[in-house]
């Protein structure tokens, strides 16, 4: 968890997707040169979105992974092997732009408007339609942690 407290990613913005499948990352997340991205499917809330890893970030879980005692030598290897097998290597170019790969915008049935979301060390995208039903089921929690520490 450590590795969220200096992290770049931090706020919630609405942005297009252009025709080329091209959206602009926020201007206080863009690199000076370009910045290497790694994008699974993942799931939040019981939802399907598009997750973003700094490289860094990605090994970091995978690390993590690596260390567990809780799985065998071969679950963690399969597992590993899993996460990589599903990664798409990405950059924010010098535009401050990504280009989401054709299947991930049909998968996601993403189209013009798209919510970017920062998780920390991490960052989404979503439809409007499922980031507003992923806040909707989780307002519970984040209502009880708000209270727990007085944000």
């Amino acid at each position: 968890m450590s590795e969220c407290i200096n992290s770049p990613f931090r706020g919630t913005f609405q942005h297009k997707l252009d025709a080329k499948g091209r959206v602009a990352v926020p201007a206080g997340w863009r690199p000076d040169g370009t910045l290497e991205l790694r994008l699974r499917t993942s799931e939040r809330a019981g939802f399907e979105i598009l997750r973003f890893f700094t490289k860094e970030a990605l090994d970091t879980v995978i690390r993590k992974i690596a260390n567990d005692d809780e799985f065998t030598e071969g679950e963690k290897r399969d597992f590993i092997g899993e996460i990589n097998e599903s990664v798409t290597d990405l950059t924010i170019n010098s535009q401050g732009k990504i280009q989401i790969p054709k299947r991930d915008i049909e998968d996601q049935n993403l189209k013009a408007d798209v919510v970017i979301v920062g998780r920390g060390s991490e960052f989404e995208i979503h439809r409007p339609d499922i980031h507003q039903k992923i806040r909707e089921k989780e307002a519970p929690r984040t209502r009880k942690l708000n209270a727990k520490y007085n944000i």
